[in-house]
C-alpha cells in the first residue's frame, strides 16, 4: 500500500469479487496493524458508509460533497475516538463477540448521531436553524469545542437535549 493511502476500514472490510475469478482465489482475511481494524474485521461488523443525506425536522437533506465529507471524517474521527480506549482495555477481552460487535455498532451509531449534530451546526443552511437555542454555557461538540463527555448540568438547570454537551 502506498505510504500516504488511506483505505477506510469500512472499504477493506468489504470482499470484492470481479467477474471469473473463483472464489478460492479470492482474500479471506484481512489483516491489519491497528487494532481496531483488526477487531472489527475479526468480528465482520458490516459497517457501511454514512448515508449521503441526513434527517432534519423530519426531513431527509442531501449533502453536498463538501458537506458529506465533513459529515464521514467526523463520524470516523468520533467512532474512533470512542472505540479505541475500549477495544484495547481489559475488560474488552470478557466479553462475547456478539458484545463486542453490538458494542461497536452502537458506537458508529453514536458517532454518526453526533457528527450530523455538528454538521448542522457548522452549515445551518441545511436547517439547524430550525433547532431551539442553547442556554448559555451549552454548545454543540464537533463545533469549535473540544468534544467531551456532557457533564451534569448545575443544580436547578434543565438536562440538555440529545447531542449537546457543555461549552468549556
Amino acid at each position: 500500500m502506498h505510504a500516504g493511502l488511506h483505505i477506510p476500514a469500512c472499504i477493506l472490510n468489504q470482499t470484492f469479487r470481479p467477474l471469473g475469478i473463483p472464489q478460492r482465489f479470492m482474500p479471506v482475511e484481512i489483516r491489519s496493524s491497528d487494532p481496531l481494524k483488526a477487531e472489527v474485521a475479526r468480528l465482520r461488523v458490516p459497517v457501511s458508509m454514512p448515508q449521503r443525506d441526513v434527517m432534519v425536522g423530519g426531513e431527509r437533506v442531501p449533502l453536498n460533497a463538501q458537506q458529506y465529507d465533513e459529515y464521514q471524517r467526523t463520524a470516523g474521527t468520533m467512532a474512533s475516538q470512542a472505540l479505541r480506549p475500549v477495544v484495547s482495555s481489559p475488560q474488552w477481552r470478557t466479553l462475547s463477540d456478539t458484545d463486542k460487535g453490538e458494542t461497536i455498532k452502537e458506537a458508529f451509531k453514536s458517532a454518526r448521531h453526533d457528527a450530523r449534530d455538528a454538521l448542522l451546526a457548522n452549515h445551518p443552511e441545511l436547517g439547524a436553524g430550525s433547532l431551539p437555542p442553547l442556554p448559555p454555557g451549552y454548545g454543540v461538540p464537533g463545533a469549535g469545542q473540544s468534544m467531551s463527555v456532557q457533564s451534569l448540568p448545575p443544580r436547578g438547570v434543565p438536562p440538555l437535549p440529545p447531542g449537546y454537551s457543555v461549552a468549556r
